[in-house]
């Protein structure tokens, strides 16, 4: 009886293994129109060597993908690669990546080194709104270099209405300028935001969504912080710019953050001007908190209020960021001053 009982029991399992793999779909290599747009990465854009690509189908129907590429359905939906020591040479391929329009993940880190690649060239994410992910960091300072404006990549903007389905925007370390896109900061807590250590300037805006995860340090990034930021609850890092102070409130931001105000390129403070004679005069200031990473002022003068201004000299040989004062030589009458401008030195 239980050997009956064991051979029904076998019999059934394999018919239920049976069913199951007869249920799931069939898998199969990679096929147009991807497979040749991968080859030619692979082949013209030098993807081989940087990434170890093979000459083996690039999701093939047994083996091995090559290195960061998922396929489903027959379409190429994730390409996550780093260069290494092989760095890229050949410009970024717009055209092609454009074509992978099934391609929800994008990360492709440290492969431009200095002079890099024009912003413009990675324009085609502007239009690839079905991004979930878009990665474009550097794993060391230096080795993803991206020349140009934010607004030349995304010269619609980012905002949820436009990329609704983004969960990382990462452009860390990859020497963009110009200014952050304000819709950005309305997505939900379910962002990570990695926009730190670029040249990105202005001003945030005075709405935004507090809980996000946002790195924006080592920028130049100025004005009064927003109460959206300062009443943040993620993961927040804003030091290393020159955001005001004095006049941004406490909050929150001081404890997601702290000491982010003893490490911003702020003017100084308590400027007194006294005549030194004829053609010269002696400038006094409370130097500024952040005396870290290097730097000096520099006094600008002008005959005429908003300049243009003229150098009267700088404090890099006299001590610096902990200077407090410097005599200037060769002035005319009414000559006027700009409070010293302040030049720090790079913390990265």
């Amino acid at each position: 009886m239980k050997l009956n009982t064991l051979k029904h029991c076998g019999i059934i399992i394999s018919l239920l293994l049976t069913i199951v793999l007869t249920s799931l779909p069939a898998r199969a290599d990679l096929g147009e129109p991807d497979v040749s747009t991968m080859f030619t990465l692979r082949n013209t854009y030098g993807w081989a060597l940087a990434f170890g690509w093979s000459t083996s189908n690039p999701c093939p129907t047994v083996g091995i993908n090559w290195g960061g590429v998922t396929c489903q359905n027959g379409r190429v939906v994730a390409i996550a690669v780093s260069c290494g020591a092989n760095k890229l040479t050949t410009p970024f391929p717009t055209a092609e990546i454009n074509s992978l329009t099934g391609l929800n993940t994008f990360r492709f880190q440290s492969c431009y080194i200095s002079p890099g690649r024009p912003a413009a060239e990675f324009s085609l994410f502007d239009q690839k709104t079905n991004l979930t992910r878009i990665n474009l960091n550097a794993a060391i300072i230096g080795d993803q270099d991206i020349n140009g404006n934010f607004s030349e990549i995304f010269p619609n903007g980012v905002s949820p209405a436009r990329f609704p389905n983004l969960v990382e925007f990462s452009f860390s370390a990859t020497g963009i300028s110009g200014q952050i896109s304000d819709g950005i900061f309305a997505y939900s807590d379910s962002i990570i935001i990695r926009l730190n250590v670029n040249r990105f300037t202005g001003t945030l805006p005075a709405t935004g969504n507090s809980s996000k995860n946002i790195l924006l340090h080592g920028n130049a990034l100025e004005g009064v912080i927003p109460n959206w930021l300062v009443n943040a609850t993620g993961t927040v890092r804003v030091r290393y710019n020159k955001f005001d102070v004095v006049n941004t409130p406490a909050g929150n931001l001081d404890n997601l953050d702290p000491g982010w105000r003893d490490t911003q390129t702020v003017p100084p403070t308590n400027v007194q001007v006294v005549s030194g004679g004829t053609g010269s005069a002696i400038l006094t200031w409370t130097p500024i908190t952040y005396q870290a990473h290097g730097g000096y002022y520099e006094i600008l003068s002008s005959q005429t209020p908003g300049g243009p201004y003229t150098s009267r000299g700088t404090t890099a040989a006299t001590g610096g960021k902990t200077a407090n004062g410097l005599t200037v030589t060769g002035l005319q009458a009414a000559e006027l001053f700009r409070r010293p401008h302040f030049h720090t030195g790079s913390y990265k």
